[in-house]
């Protein structure tokens, strides 16, 4: 029985069974023919001479792996931390930090840039040290030095050599001036030393049950149930405090209490009483608003021209000034025919219409005496007047000066 080769598919013929078939020239040659002149033609399939011979010239598997091992033996590691960041440990202090790169750098370059695992947290200003080339300063990526805190400990941080000294990587964005001082409790803001946590006390009517807020200028108003006083005013747009000195007045506030973040500077331990107060002043006293009512004392010299009293006369001097009260000691005195100082009088005024002590010369011929009395019948104003009377003797010209402590009107 005929069949095809298993490569050309050429047909293929049994002499021991095939053998009494007629010959078929198409069949038995000329198809066969054919198949083997096409497979001749294909290039595909067959390699011409020319691809024979570039294959031959190629390395071979073995070659260019013992190439490849005697050039890796005798090469140099080729050190780019520019293009190459590198990583490092730090074995410094807090804030001068000591970074070994593998494999070693041998000097700083412009872009020159490696991470590093931070091993103490900052308290200052930070410097580097790579490989035990030199020490450089680290700063922020605004060339700042760094502040307290901002290397945090088991961090891993990067950095770039800028030609005088290293910055770090990885922060964008602007800080303001806002601190925790600034900033709503329950809520933070980021700063130059990190995260910051507010502390003003939020004192929005949300926070207020039972609390109504009012708009008004220049904000709104958190008044409580049936308290339309004292209440406290916070900033429309935010809802937050912003000048509470400007509506709650320290002086009531009891000293060492606090409402609304105002100190109190009033006291509950005062003793003093109107009486206390000079008059036409005032002043709080546990609270309380009180006008004084203590006269302004001071001492008022009247020097006035004494003229001849005879025996058994009486001279009369009345002071032109006029006064709110009178406390005080007169001290009056004089000087006889003489010469001698030796009228004197010290006088205390216990109340209106009552005479002074009275005091004599050492001759006894002139006594003198003082008293105070309502000023025209007006209660509470007072004149102070001084009663000279000659018992004996004569008593020429001279002069007499009064003292007078009180409040003068």
């Amino acid at each position: 029985m005929p069949e095809n080769t298993p490569n050309l598919n050429l047909y293929k013929v049994d002499p021991a069974t095939d053998g009494n078939d007629t010959f078929n020239i198409d069949t038995m040659l000329n198809e066969n023919w054919d198949k083997i002149d096409q497979h001749a033609g294909d290039t595909v399939k067959h390699v011409t001479a020319a691809e024979r011979s570039g294959w031959n010239s190629k390395e071979t598997t073995a070659g260019a792996q013992a190439k490849a091992d005697a050039a890796a033996a005798a090469s140099v590691p080729l050190i780019d931390y520019v293009r190459s960041p590198g990583f490092g440990l730090d074995s410094g202090t807090a804030n001068a930090k000591a970074i070994t790169l593998n494999p070693p750098a041998t000097s700083y370059e412009v872009g020159m840039g490696f991470a590093f695992l931070n091993n103490v947290e900052n308290s200052g200003p930070v410097t580097i040290n790579v490989d035990g080339i030199d020490d450089a300063y680290l700063r922020d990526s605004k060339g700042n030095n760094l502040t307290a805190g901002k290397l945090k400990a088991d961090c891993v941080y990067s950095v770039r050599y800028n030609g005088e000294v290293f910055i770090l990587q990885g922060e964008g964005g602007e800080y303001g001036t806002a601190g925790a001082e600034q900033v709503v409790a329950g809520y933070t803001v980021g700063t130059e030393a990190g995260i910051v946590s507010g502390a003003i006390k939020d004192y929005r009517a949300k926070n207020f049950p039972g609390y109504a807020a009012v708009n008004t200028a220049p904000g709104v108003m958190l008044v409580a149930p049936n308290i339309a006083t004292g209440s406290q005013v916070v900033n429309a747009a935010t809802g937050l405090i912003t000048d509470m000195s400007s509506y709650i007045d320290s002086a009531k506030i009891l000293s060492g209490k606090e409402i609304l973040q105002i100190q109190g500077s009033a006291t509950s331990d005062a003793t003093a009483a109107a009486s206390d107060i000079l008059s036409g002043k005032t002043a709080y006293v546990n609270g309380v608003k009180l006008t004084g009512s203590r006269p302004k004392m001071s001492w008022y010299l009247y020097d006035a021209s004494l003229p001849d009293i005879a025996p058994g006369a009486t001279y009369l001097v009345n002071l032109t000034n006029t006064f709110k009260q009178v406390y005080f000691i007169a001290i009056c005195q004089g000087q006889n025919a003489t010469g001698a100082n030796e009228l004197y009088c010290a006088l205390a005024f216990p109340g209106v219409g009552k005479a002074g002590a009275r005091a004599n010369d050492s001759s006894s011929s002139l006594k003198i005496s003082s008293y105070m009395s309502d000023y025209t019948g007006t209660p509470g104003v007072h004149q102070v007047n001084a009663n000279l009377n000659n018992t004996s003797g004569s008593w020429t010209a001279t002069d007499l000066y009064i003292y007078v402590m009180g409040e003068l009107l």
